[in-house]
């Protein structure tokens, strides 16, 4: 089965929507693995001179970058809830 590009947007889509029913914890922890996770596949692309997956590796590292940022910013939301 072959999957279009407007199919795996959505999946792309559906996956980064469901960050947000995630803890803080699990979203900093996932965000850095993705995060390391696309700097080892930017790496492989870069050694086997692979365009495709240097574009990849850093789409997966921003992605994560974006999933810990998150959980970071809903960490400090719950910590100033429990402050006031």
């Amino acid at each position: 089965m072959r999957m279009t590009h407007d199919a795996i947007t959505r999946d792309e889509d559906h996956q980064m929507a469901d960050t947000t029913r995630k803890s803080a914890e699990q979203n900093q922890l996932e965000g850095k693995a993705k995060e390391i996770g696309g700097k080892i596949r930017g790496k492989v692309g870069d050694i086997t001179d692979n365009r495709s997956e240097q574009f990849k590796g850093k789409k997966d590292e921003l992605k994560g970058r974006a999933q810990k940022k998150l959980g970071d910013a809903e960490r400090d939301v719950k910590d100033l809830d429990e402050t006031l």
